[in-house]
């Protein structure tokens, strides 16, 4: 849970103005907890940790997955995987939601959808889905599998417009896209 609530850290170097301040849990759906973080915007984000870890690794930090409502007009909603190390240069994480496969674009320790478009399909198929697999391969080469459940992610991302306004927009690129 500690692990979750410091995804702020991450976020922070896109929403600047969330630097400092500390990431509060507003509830949890299941699986899914929802946290916000207050600075001169509102930051709220929902985030699962994985149920199932498989790998090649020796050891790692916490990894998690998160659909963060970024501020903007409209607001932004951005997919996001973390798994607990550096990516290999120019590697894409696999991110598979039930039988639907995407492929997410790595810098350094974090992994987003590639575009807008991605965005909006990957929350699509986490409303519906039951679980995400996501595979990735770190600067040692070293590959790691892990499975996270869907339960409550369609609660959580209903209390997730409802805590940080319902109309988001998947129409503008991320900080990170072309």
């Amino acid at each position: 849970m500690k692990a979750l609530a410091a995804v702020v850290l991450s976020l922070a170097a896109f929403v600047p103005t969330f630097a400092e301040a500390a990431p509060k849990l507003l509830s949890n759906h299941r699986d899914w907890n929802l946290y916000v973080v207050e600075g001169d915007e509102k930051l709220c984000y929902i985030a699962s940790e994985p149920k199932k870890q498989e790998g090649t690794y020796k050891s790692r930090g916490n990894p998690f997955i998160i659909v963060a409502r970024i501020p903007s007009n409209p607001p932004i909603d951005e997919v996001s995987v973390r798994t607990g190390y550096a990516y290999k240069k120019d590697s894409e994480v696999s991110v598979r939601i039930d039988g639907t496969a995407f492929s997410f674009f790595t810098n350094d320790e974090q992994a987003w959808a590639k575009s807008a478009e991605d965005d909006k399909a990957a929350i699509a198929a986490m409303r519906r889905g039951r679980e995400a697999l996501v595979q990735a391969t770190s600067t040692r080469d070293t590959k790691s599998s892990d499975t996270y459940s869907l339960s409550g992610f369609s609660d959580a991302y209903s209390a997730l417009a409802a805590a940080c306004g319902k109309s988001a927009s998947l129409a503008v690129p991320g900080p990170l896209r072309g």
